[in-house]
């Protein structure tokens, strides 16, 4: 099985990998992709660059074309968790699969934005409330670019995020046992 996990910044898509991980599944983010991309061009690898390089891919080799990177490394009968999918075409391109499930993440954007100022990477995330919003919104442009919310709209599922850990984990476990997942 395949599970996609789709949300803004900060909505708790980590916590929800590392629960799937936790069942067996082999994490994969579409940003490794890009990572690696990067540093073969010896560029720095920052949330800019990967935006960048991603929005450029997706231009010139089409809207699913890290997700389609992604499905070239999966192993048959392998379960795997997707992070980082933000644009429909890569959604669309992992929906062509078999057991395919899109989950999208929702949590208000000042829940999100305290938990980016928790996790504290300094200079790499934005400084102020203004400024995590203008980068939100630069997320959303649709077309090649990062379009989040609409590929949000494409999920199969839906978890509210917006409480605590413990909470986000209680609403994995849910959809689990709907997945069949144990």
């Amino acid at each position: 099985m395949i599970v996609g996990l789709v949300g803004q910044n900060c909505a708790g898509k980590d916590t929800a990998a590392a629960y799937f991980v936790s069942k067996g599944f082999q994490r994969y983010s579409l940003s490794d992709y890009l990572r690696e991309e990067l540093e073969k061009q010896g560029k720095p690898v920052t949330r800019e660059t990967l935006v960048n390089l991603g929005n450029e891919l997706r231009e010139t080799k089409g809207a699913g074309h890290l997700a389609e990177k992604a499905l070239e490394r999966f192993k048959p009968g392998a379960n795997y968790v997707v992070v980082s999918i933000r644009n429909p075409g890569e959604a669309q391109a992992l929906m062509q699969k078999k057991n395919f499930a899109l989950v999208a993440l929702e949590a208000p954007a000042q829940v999100r934005y305290e938990r980016m100022r928790a996790r504290d990477r300094g200079e790499k995330d934005p400084q102020t409330f203004e400024e995590f919003l203008r980068l939100e919104n630069q997320e959303n442009r649709g077309g090649a670019q990062q379009s989040i919310a609409e590929t949000m709209r494409l999920a199969d599922y839906t978890i509210d995020a917006s409480g605590s850990i413990e909470e986000e984990t209680k609403e994995v476990e849910r959809l689990c046992l709907k997945l069949n997942i144990k």
